[in-house]
């Protein structure tokens, strides 16, 4: 039998990308500029690329292309699944929000890689009954697997009057506290003027308790880090202030005692700081809702993928373990029982890529919260993991 080639791969992922969303659309799609869904365009560049490839013996895959590959290897696997053709259509796939049925077909594919039985759930007919995307079962449990994409997300501007506000607040606050402190205030995404106050009390009583560190559940949707000032060096000259996280805020008092010697009063470092991606009570917004897909006998999972293009590479790890802080929070004995757990998302983050051999790998950033009173929590298998 004849070895397949990397080429041959490749060109049968096109094919699935064909089957599903009809060549003759595609054709006709990607030669309009101003489409602006994304599948017809990649495909033409899908499909010059191995043309060349047939002729150079070589292959160039782009992130872009990567990401089109991914998306038909999911499609592959799902459409094998019960219930495909009636929940995941053609037409669906053709609208500009066809996101959201690739990624039940993303999760799908995962749940048939670990190992779970895995059916798309029909949308009921009756009215008001909601429904889960997917149903899992895997020895003798059976999950109810809900999936949610947030829509993209831009930050229009980082820095706002709330930010000038805090300022003042804070500013103020460390005069009349008269001690040597430094702050991090980290806003997910726009800091709202509300917050303002809120910052404002809760550093004073951190401060006023004596208490340093980080602290995710204080204010929402804001990450705080407070603590001391390092003491002055005997040998500064002048007003010393120590450097950190390049602030917006750097000031101190002084004054000249009656032997001539400098007196420096309360230090300030004031550091603000935005991560531009979506508000953490918008995802628990998501989840809410998506706790309701659930059926109030059964079991579930929640998986929520999350626009994460404008995050900085050394923000994701901030962003995804407070997520994972806040979301703990929210399960006790008494609330969201029925949830075993709820994974946070984002998009392909690295695509490795071997030119010489013609075959990439993609890699996703994402955070597995675990209900701790779901009952044998630690015998439940997450899709992907």
């Amino acid at each position: 039998m004849k070895r397949k080639t990397n080429i041959d791969w490749y060109r049968e992922r096109l094919q699935v990308i064909e089957q599903e969303f009809g060549t003759k659309w595609l054709t006709k799609k990607s030669q309009n500029a101003s489409v602006a869904h994304p599948i017809p365009r990649l495909w033409a560049e899908a499909t010059a690329m191995l043309e060349t490839a047939e002729r150079s013996r070589g292959m160039t895959i782009t992130p872009d292309l990567a990401r089109l590959f991914d998306l038909a290897t999911d499609l592959e696997c799902a459409r094998r699944l019960p219930g495909y053709s009636s929940a995941i259509t053609p037409k669906q796939l053709k609208r500009l929000t066809f996101e959201k049925e690739s990624y039940v077909a993303h999760v799908a594919t995962m749940g048939v890689g670990t190992g779970y039985s895995v059916s798309f759930v029909p949308v009921s007919e009756l009215n008001g009954e909601r429904t889960p995307d997917l149903r899992m079962t895997l020895d003798d449990r059976t999950f109810d697997v809900e999936c949610k994409r947030k829509d993209g997300y831009s930050l229009d501007e980082a820095r706002t009057a709330a930010w000038e506000s805090l300022e003042t607040a804070l500013d103020d606050l460390q005069e009349r506290l008269s001690c040597d402190y430094e702050v991090l205030v980290c806003a997910i995404g726009m800091l709202p003027i509300a917050s303002v106050g809120e910052i404002a009390r809760f550093v004073r009583e951190r401060v006023a308790a004596g208490d340093e560190g980080e602290f995710s559940g204080g204010v929402q949707d804001c990450v705080l880090i407070i603590r001391r000032c390092p003491k002055r060096p005997t040998d500064a000259k002048g007003i010393w202030i120590p450097g950190w996280q390049n602030p917006a805020v750097a000031k101190a008092t002084v004054h000249i005692d009656e032997q001539g010697k400098p007196v420096y009063g309360p230090m300030l470092r004031l550091s603000l700081y935005v991560i531009d991606a979506h508000k953490l009570s918008q995802i628990l917004s998501s989840f809410r809702s998506a706790r309701g897909q659930i059926d109030p006998a059964g079991s579930g999972m929640i998986f929520i993928s999350i626009d994460t293009s404008n995050i900085l590479p050394g923000d994701h790890e901030l962003y995804f373990r407070t997520f994972g802080e806040w979301m703990s929070r929210q399960f006790s004995p008494e609330q969201h029982t029925r949830v075993a757990a709820v994974v946070l998302t984002g998009d392909i983050a690295g695509i490795e890529i071997t030119p010489d051999r013609g075959w990439h790998r993609s890699s996703r950033h994402w955070r597995v919260v675990l209900n701790p009173h779901y009952p044998d929590i630690d015998k439940v298998l997450i899709p992907g993991s």
